[in-house]
């Protein structure tokens, strides 16, 4: 099949990535962003990971810092949910983290089919070793929702070095086990982190009591293609194999008869295919996957891809679009998402044109592209951030119930702390 027929015939069939709500949407131009949150320190400063969603149109996060002052920083984090109230959106604070043994900056956030909330801190934990002085290299949490409306911490796994350091992702396989990266750690080589390792592959087992179970589904050591380590994300498809983003590279993790067949379906050369992946990638029905770079591509500024199984361990790639001249976004930095039409939606962390208000080419923008028989797709603008809008978006955008996208920038706003926006078609 020629690459233009595999094009069309993949853009008839594009669905929702495995992880997001398929959702009806409006191929029409989306009408722009409205600001539904500005965050004050006090309920949260500088929101990061992915935005979720509930069946009931909530949305869940969890901004890096705020909440309870832990010196030298504006806070340790929280976890926070945003729901409608009579037209309304409304905030609540479920979790502040202390910046002990419960860990602080929170960096990724899930949720379970009961409504249990998930997620990992890049420090804390109380187990000591040799990552931020003693206090901790991050833990696995778990948000319990009660009756009498609060949310109690449960400590699912708490990190030392050795065992990771920096958990940064996390996704359910079909069984209900838990898996996740941290970005360092491991024990392995002393190039990647002064604690010694390039990150790890993990896998937490479900228990009565905690800690939950850990066992290594992949050590990196950065000794080789094939062994690149320093995780940015991790997904889960068909048949639980698992996808993780490297630095450099998309690795695949098969599962086996009580070990794991890894291989590298891509490593990007930094040219034209893109360079410096940073988010987890996303799925369709077809297996194919989906992803960005945050530099590389024909003008250096990054690069949405898709790779598509072939008959050999490297996948084939397919450079959707290149950022070009800084006006079009600079340097995506975020989880894509499609819409049930097999539009693909996406944030850059520069870029958009509005010069002088940040970077000299912009302040990022979200970005849309348009399925077509031939490459590239077609770009369109539905958001430029220029400061009071937000600055800098950061986490994958989400696709609600109600049929608007939702997302988060980690500055700007009218505290400069971050916003929490809503674009509707």
């Amino acid at each position: 099949m020629n690459e233009n027929a595999k094009h069309n015939t993949v853009a008839m069939s594009r669905v929702f990535a495995l992880t997001l709500i398929a959702l009806a949407m409006s191929v029409n131009a989306w009408a722009g962003e409205k600001v539904i949150l500005n965050f004050n320190s006090t309920d949260g400063q500088s929101p990061a990971g992915n935005l979720i969603a509930d069946a009931a149109g909530n949305l869940y996060g969890v901004t890096y810092l705020g909440g309870i002052d832990c010196a030298p920083n504006p806070g340790c984090g929280l976890v926070f949910r945003l729901s409608k109230v009579g037209g309304v959106w409304k905030e609540t604070i479920l979790h502040k983290f202390t910046g002990g043994n419960d860990g602080y900056y929170p960096t990724s956030l899930i949720l379970d089919s009961v409504g249990n909330l998930y997620g990992t801190t890049d420090n804390g934990g109380g187990r000591g070793g040799s990552c931020n002085r003693g206090i901790g290299c991050g833990v696995v949490f778990k948000l319990i929702p009660a009756a009498s409306g609060t949310w109690p911490e449960r400590i699912l796994y708490r990190f030392s070095g050795g065992d990771g350091l920096q958990p940064n992702a996390l996704a359910f396989d079909s069984h209900g086990n838990l898996y996740g990266t941290t970005r360092n750690g491991g024990g392995g080589s002393t190039s990647c982190a002064p604690t010694g390792g390039c990150g790890v592959v993990f896998e937490l087992t479900p228990a009565a009591s905690v800690p939950w179970k850990l066992t290594d589904v992949h050590v990196f050591t950065y000794s080789s293609t094939n062994d690149p380590g320093l995780p940015t994300g991790l997904a889960i498809g068909a048949g639980d194999v698992i996808y993780v983003t490297t630095d450099s590279y998309i690795v695949q993790f098969t599962p086996g008869a009580g070990e794991w067949t890894s291989s590298v379906i891509h490593s990007f050369a930094g040219n034209g295919d893109g360079l410096f992946p940073s988010a987890s990638v996303i799925l369709d029905a077809a297996g194919n996957v989906y992803g960005i770079t945050g530099n590389g591509g024909s003008n250096n500024r990054g690069v949405v891809f898709e790779l598509s199984p072939g008959s050999g361990s490297e996948w084939t790639e397919s450079i959707l679009y290149s950022f070009g001249t800084g006006s079009d976004g600079r340097g995506p930095d975020s989880q894509l998402a499609f819409d049930a039409a097999g539009n693909l939606y996406g944030a850059t962390f520069y870029g958009g044109g509005t010069a002088g208000k940040c970077t000299p080419d912009g302040c990022g923008t979200i970005f849309k592209l348009t399925p077509s028989t031939s490459l590239p797709w077609m770009e369109s603008l539905p958001v430029r951030f220029v400061g009071t809008n937000g600055v800098y978006p950061a986490g994958g955008l989400v696709l609600n119930t109600d049929g608007n996208l939702y997302g988060t920038t980690g500055q700007g706003g009218v505290n400069h702390d971050g916003v929490l926006f809503e674009v509707t078609p």
